[in-house]
């Protein structure tokens, strides 16, 4: 598993993660209100063929969002909620193909 830490992902415990990615300084623009974060093959950010996994949470519509629904992998007007008390999101699923797949991670 690959975790996203929003913040330095110094809460983060779970046992199970092989990586841990803190949105300090490592990503750009990460708020745990809204955002989005895609995984790609390549640098092809606007091909469905590049991008194999995808989450937006707070709203809809974000900037990669319609790329992800045409590679099936999120579903048109929705997002995650990330509760003030979470660290940051996990895919509950090895394949994520929407938003059922995606949860928020409370620490601990």
């Amino acid at each position: 598993a690959i975790w996203v830490a929003a913040g330095d992902g110094s809460s983060l415990t779970a046992s199970s993660a092989v990586a841990v990615i803190p949105a300090n300084g490592a990503l750009s623009d990460f708020g745990r209100d809204d955002g989005e974060m895609g995984l790609y093959l390549s640098s092809d950010f606007g091909s469905a063929e590049a991008i194999i996994a995808y989450v937006e949470w707070g709203s809809a519509g974000h900037g990669r969002s319609g790329v992800a629904i045409e590679a099936g992998l999120w579903a048109e007007d929705s997002f995650i909620e990330i509760p003030d008390d979470a660290f940051g999101v996990q895919a509950s699923a090895p394949a994520p193909s929407g938003p059922q797949d995606w949860v928020a991670g409370l620490g601990g």
